[in-house]
């Protein structure tokens, strides 16, 4: 017996794929990162930003802590009438270097990690890693420099809660700093 022919010709197997709804009950997922992970979910990622402040937090402290003393030490055996004064002009330079130097540190302390390995050490224990979206590899030096820059200048101003709530509403899980440096959060 012969078939009727068709004017246009079958289209695409059912399944997964551009335009694909799951049926009802099972709402769609966020997309897959390269390499087929799945993104870091909002409260991984939460804990992950409370363990690494209060790590670099520390960190800070014990950098800028030991410049302090070295600066005390060194201007006691010096000129040790320098700090009798009070608060002269000259004892806020002293101060300046320790500042600056663990506010390097803390930097460092995300910046380093997120382009070595995608990971800091909450990141680790907790089983989530940076990685850059195109490649599904840890970040470039300049990429993770980037996204830290605008996570420090989003975290000083009062978009920085929208900043950390954003992958709350967003379809790939990205941060804003994420977006700015091409980068998604994935589970490992």
């Amino acid at each position: 017996m012969n078939q009727p022919s068709h004017p246009f010709p079958p289209g695409p197997p059912p399944g997964p794929g551009p335009g694909y709804a799951p049926g009802p009950g099972y709402p769609p997922g966020p997309p897959a990162a390269p390499g087929g992970a799945p993104p870091a979910g909002w409260g991984r990622r939460a804990a992950a930003y409370l363990i690494d402040s209060v790590l670099a937090a520390l960190l800070y402290l014990a950098v800028a802590g030991v410049g302090f003393g070295a600066i005390y030490l060194v201007v006691q055996l010096v000129a040790p009438e320098s700090f009798e004064g009070g608060e002269s002009p000259a004892m806020l330079l002293f101060l300046f270097p320790p500042i600056l130097l663990g506010l390097a540190a803390a930097f460092c302390y995300r910046w380093l990690p997120h382009s070595r390995s995608g990971q800091t050490p909450a990141k680790r224990w907790l089983g989530i890693k940076v990685i850059s979206c195109g490649t599904g590899l840890p970040p470039t030096k300049g990429r993770s420099f980037l996204r830290e820059v605008v996570y420090i200048v989003l975290a000083q101003t009062c978009i920085g809660i929208v900043d950390v709530l954003w992958p709350l509403w967003d379809d790939r899980r990205q941060t804003l700093h994420d977006k700015a440096g091409d980068t998604l959060v994935i589970r490992v």
